[in-house]
């Protein structure tokens, strides 16, 4: 198994690793506070080749050990963690809790990343028109990479050359609860229902309230959904809460007040 590491852990001692960095072990190494990865040598160990550093599996995203096979592989390996401020996922905050986000995200193109917590991350869909509270209306909702528990406190500005580049809010947030547990033989937990296809949940959110389902209709590695409010009290053919409600629940702020007090930002930090 590869890790990600940021301090030298191996089954060898460094001098065993540097005259025979093939010998199958798991090596880790932190050097000036960042891992190294395939692209560079350790420094004052030239005899450690790039090769050898990739058969051992460095990436530059850590600040701890993690398997390189965790759930959060892709999300690290799409991102520069040294540029952009999104959380990398290594904060150590523990899961157990039943949390949504809704972000509105103006990258390339203005959409909505819907976000529930299942079995420690946020698993994550895309969602170009928004959450809709008329049952009548199915959404267009793609599965994307899971992200870090922490991108539910995540609001600011990704930079453009960083991957989904573009100025993020917090649109809606809250607790939820599965709405196919506690069936009986019925039940299904959240983590059944994602791998079904078939989610079913409550969302106790300041926007968005009442019953949501997402059903797959496509495979393959963007598998595409769709997103549909259930008939409840909270069902509203009138509402369009995504054109009408525009403001961050956490911060107040519009999509170009929150870029715009980043850019000041750095500016002071000039």
């Amino acid at each position: 198994m590869n890790f990600i590491l940021t301090h030298w852990v191996s089954t060898l001692t460094l001098q065993e690793f540097v005259k025979n960095p093939d010998a199958p072990c798991c090596v880790f190494v932190l050097v000036n506070g960042i891992a190294i990865n395939g692209e560079r040598r350790l420094a004052g160990h030239a005899g450690i080749s790039h090769k050898s550093m990739f058969n051992c599996g460095f990436q530059d995203v850590s600040k701890r050990a993690i398997p390189m096979n965790d759930k959060l592989e892709t999300y690290r390996s799409k991102r520069d963690f040294h540029s952009t401020r999104e959380p990398s996922g290594n904060s150590g905050r523990r899961k157990g809790g039943r949390r949504f986000v809704i972000q509105k995200h103006d990258a390339s193109r203005l959409h909505y990343d819907f976000r529930l917590e299942i079995d420690g991350v946020l698993v994550s869909w895309a969602v170009p028109k928004g959450l809709s509270t008329d049952p009548g209306e199915k959404r267009l909702a793609i599965r994307t990479e899971d992200h870090p528990l922490e991108y539910l406190d995540f609001e600011g500005v990704i930079p453009k050359d960083e991957y989904g580049g573009g100025t993020v809010m917090i649109w809606d947030t809250g607790p939820y609860r599965n709405l196919l547990a506690n069936r009986g033989k019925d039940s299904h937990s959240m983590e059944d229902s994602l791998e079904d296809g078939l989610i079913e949940v409550w969302l106790d959110g300041e926007k968005l309230r009442g019953g949501f389902a997402l059903k797959r209709t496509e495979g393959g590695k963007k598998p595409r959904w769709l997103a549909i409010k259930m008939k409840d009290e909270h069902a509203d053919a009138r509402r369009n809460p995504v054109s009408t409600e525009t403001k961050s629940v956490a911060s107040g702020r519009d999509l170009d007040e929150i870029a715009r007090e980043e850019a000041n930002e750095q500016v002071g930090l000039t």
